[in-house]
């Protein structure tokens, strides 16, 4: 078996190295990218879960969109991871003006109503029966904003930020996956979760 190529979109402060510390190198190899423009052998993007709105915009804006497109098409996959799952989506309030995402979903980045930040373990309802395995697992969650999918078919996974505000933790479609908590930080669970999607699916 050949080792996929994963590429990690790397524009400071993403978290690089706990992500590549969790993906089974025994199979995968990693590159980083400094932005959406996609070298043809890579398998998998990976936008990972820590840095700035405003330079993960600037990396993925809308001159690499075609990029971004054609590695879709192509079957391959992208797996974003808390920020970088919100930039899946067409834009975040989390910055003054608001700062464009990739548009691979309908639907916005906004505040958490009900508290300030969401930090710590939680669990995930999984609504997608190739994740039911991990019900009643705990994942690590450490965010402020939260999305808003236009189309409920793209959320896989529910959690509570609090006693009250439900927020999408998985969304899907296709080849595309998104986590609002990090795997990579997750434990075994999480490591499990995460390299089951880059290997299997």
């Amino acid at each position: 078996m050949s080792k996929l190529n994963v590429g990690i979109l790397n524009v400071g402060g993403g978290n690089v190295l706990s992500v590549v510390n969790a993906i089974e190198k025994k199979y995968c190899r990693f590159t980083e990218l400094l932005d959406a423009r996609i070298p043809s052998n890579i398998d998998v993007l990976l936008l990972p879960g820590v840095g700035s709105p405003q330079r993960t915009s600037a990396a993925l804006g809308t001159k690499n969109a075609a990029d971004v497109w054609s590695f879709l098409n192509s079957g391959k996959k992208i797996i974003g991871i808390c920020l970088g799952m919100q930039m899946l989506f067409e834009r975040t309030y989390e910055t003054d003006p608001p700062s464009v995402g990739m548009s691979l979903f309908e639907g916005t980045t906004e505040r958490l109503t009900s508290r300030p930040f969401h930090i710590g373990w939680n669990n995930v309802k999984f609504i997608d029966e190739r994740f039911k395995k991990y019900d009643g697992e705990h994942f690590y969650f450490n965010h402020g904003y939260r999305v808003h999918p236009k189309d409920d078919d793209s959320i896989a996974g529910l959690s509570y930020a609090s006693g009250n505000e439900l927020i999408p933790s998985v969304i899907t479609r296709g080849s595309i996956f998104g986590f609002q908590f990090h795997p990579e930080k997750s434990q075994i669970a999480g490591k499990a979760l995460l390299n089951e999607i880059i290997l299997d699916f």
